[in-house]
């Protein structure tokens, strides 16, 4: 898929949050931690801001993976990239909550929590993928230098 394509998929998915989030309305909602919101009813008594969030999961992460795209090969630097990023969102995530100072709306602090989680699935795809390149890049080196020494 061209990254033109993709960079459109995430503009469409950030709009249909953003309009899910004028037809759900303003949210005031008190929790603990970011997780809270899916383990109770929640989800039941705000179905928009629930798929509002949803786009917006599906749209942090799908930028974060965009962003990836751009540097070529170099598994392993692309999966410490997205862990730093994941693990900074998620402090900052619980930051936010547990201090009670909102910098941003409720919507996009679970968003970004919940989006930082889901992307360790990435960082463990580019880490199979860097050990995968790895251990083909040995192995044609090993017979690279077969080849030579039977040649020699």
């Amino acid at each position: 898929m061209k990254k033109e394509y993709f960079a459109l998929i995430i503009l469409i998915l950030f709009s249909l949050s953003y309009v899910f989030d004028k037809i759900a309305g303003p949210v005031n909602i008190f929790l603990h931690w970011p997780w809270e919101f899916f383990m109770g009813d929640l989800p039941k008594r705000y179905p928009f801001t629930t798929v509002a969030i949803s786009f917006k999961v599906l749209g942090i992460l799908l930028s974060i993976i965009l962003i990836t795209l751009l540097i070529k090969k170099k598994y392993f630097t692309k999966a410490l990239l997205i862990l730093f990023i994941a693990i900074m969102a998620e402090l900052y995530t619980i930051q936010q909550i547990s201090t009670g100072v909102i910098l941003i709306p409720i919507q996009w602090i679970l968003a970004i929590s919940f989006s930082a989680v889901l992307s360790l699935i990435p960082v463990l795809i580019f880490l199979l993928l860097g050990i995968i390149n790895l251990v083909i890049d040995k192995t044609l080196t090993n017979k690279d230098n077969e080849n030579y020494e039977n040649h020699s």
